[in-house]
């Protein structure tokens, strides 16, 4: 069996605080509303966990989230046109 990671970042939901508000979210109705809307009492304590472990890692959110990944699958698909997300990957 196959497992394709198409999300790693949750839409961005792993890269900022839970609060932040990004060009992104304020775009992206879909994954605000129907994608995550519904899981938000789920979600919100594993983002405020990766944003605590960022900070004591003094290093971004998203690094954190990949490196979890990258111990769970071999070949995670982000956006490798993202030069920001190349880098936090390789950390």
């Amino acid at each position: 069996m196959l497992w394709l990671i198409y999300n790693p970042l949750a839409s961005g939901q792993l890269a900022h605080p839970f609060s932040t508000q990004t060009i992104r979210r304020k775009q992206d109705l879909f994954s605000e509303k129907d994608k995550y809307g519904k899981t938000v009492n789920i979600d919100r304590p594993i983002i405020d966990e990766v944003e605590k472990i960022a900070q004591n890692h003094n290093t971004s959110m998203a690094t954190i989230a990949l490196a979890w990944l990258k111990t769970k699958v071999t070949t995670p698909i982000i956006g490798a046109t993202l030069r920001c997300f190349r880098r936090s990957y390789q950390d």
